[in-house]
């Protein structure tokens, strides 16, 4: 392991230019072997500590899937996180990752501590996960929400990205870049899936803004047996080593220079593709709703009025416009820059 001085000031755009900790795998200092007995998803591995599923071998981490019997399983592999954690900043993954029919690895993060509840309400940034009957797919997700059932569980993913490179034949670069508003998931530079956090994180599960992706994660390395990601395996199914093995020859972490970004001032205007009808029946819910906005007038005008009620009499362009006014006095009655529900579909919001 080696440790660098983070060098805040010198750094360009939103990350230091040098890493504050590169992990090159002479040991497994900065790692927790996790032992999984039973695990989710419909995975068929068993993750041990045993040295044929997890090894440290000339400065790389060999994560090992093996078909064999073990205390209940028919399958064992390996999984490792991370001591330390991150809020925001970049992380670089160089590894070769594993291929064969039913291998599911993944480089991911969970939040250190579970601040907003259980998995997914605290989130999960997904920086990439992969299909071993598909290496040239990579793809990335983040999930989070209230319960993992009922239509609460949200998630934000890219679906299988081809990549030219066989991620099982050559070491490539999996990297996330992660700021206070946007959360992007990189292949060897190329961007695979860009999160913008203040445009989704508008969930009535959660009391601010940017939550839950505002607190410290660590990083996992695994490499899963079958379940519900992919196909497989099947127990006719045959993997070639050490191409079904997952190496990772180094692990980089960049500070985030960024600084705390202030929350975009979002406002409220009629989308003018709504009909008129839609129009009219959403602005008038803004006017006469009082327990949102008591005080509406001068935008509760009889010209607008007579503008809805009266169809023909004004132009189309006309309702439009006297539905942004009406729009933006609702937003600033409310004063909490991200809401623009007006319960109903004639309204969007922009920066």
């Amino acid at each position: 392991m080696k440790i660098f001085a983070a060098l805040s000031a010198c750094a360009l755009g939103q990350f230091a230019d040098e890493p504050y900790l590169v992990d090159e795998f002479n040991d497994l200092n900065n790692w927790i072997i996790d032992v999984v007995p039973n695990s989710q998803n419909n995975e068929y591995q068993y993750y041990t500590d045993r040295s044929r599923n997890v090894r440290v071998e000339n400065g790389h981490l060999i994560l090992t899937p093996l078909k064999e019997q073990y205390q209940h399983r028919q399958y064992t592999s390996g999984k490792v996180h991370s001591k330390f954690y991150q809020k925001y900043g970049k992380i670089e993954v160089r590894a070769k990752t594993p291929g064969g029919r039913g291998i599911w690895p993944a480089i991911w993060m969970m939040p250190q501590f579970s601040v907003y509840g259980g998995w997914p309400a605290s989130g999960e940034i997904d920086i990439w996960e992969g299909r071993g009957q598909t290496p040239h797919d990579v793809e990335s997700t983040i999930h989070y929400g209230a319960i993992p059932c009922c239509d609460n569980h949200r998630y934000n993913g890219s679906g299988p990205q081809y990549q030219p490179e066989d991620t099982a034949d050559s070491y490539n670069t999996f990297s996330l870049e992660w700021t206070p508003t946007n959360v992007q998931m990189k292949f060897n530079g190329r961007l695979v899936h860009a999160v913008d956090i203040d445009r989704i994180m508008q969930e009535p599960f959660y009391k601010e803004p940017r939550q839950p992706f505002d607190q410290e994660f660590y990083l996992i390395l695994n490499v899963a047996v079958g379940g519900n990601f992919l196909d497989g395996p099947d127990p006719w199914d045959e993997w070639q080593y050490p191409r079904a093995e997952m190496w990772v020859d180094s692990v980089k972490l960049y500070e985030y220079t960024g600084g705390e970004n202030p929350l975009p001032e979002v406002k409220c205007v009629a989308n003018p593709e709504s009909s008129e009808t839609d129009l009219c029946g959403s602005a008038k819910w803004a006017c006469y709703e009082q327990n949102y906005a008591p005080n509406m007038s001068p935008a509760c005008t009889f010209e607008w009025q007579d503008c809805c009620y009266n169809y023909g009499k004004c132009s189309k362009d006309k309702v439009v416009d006297l539905c942004t006014e009406v729009f933006e006095q609702y937003d600033s009655q409310l004063r909490d820059n991200y809401s623009c529900d007006f319960n109903g579909h004639a309204y969007r919001e922009y920066n």
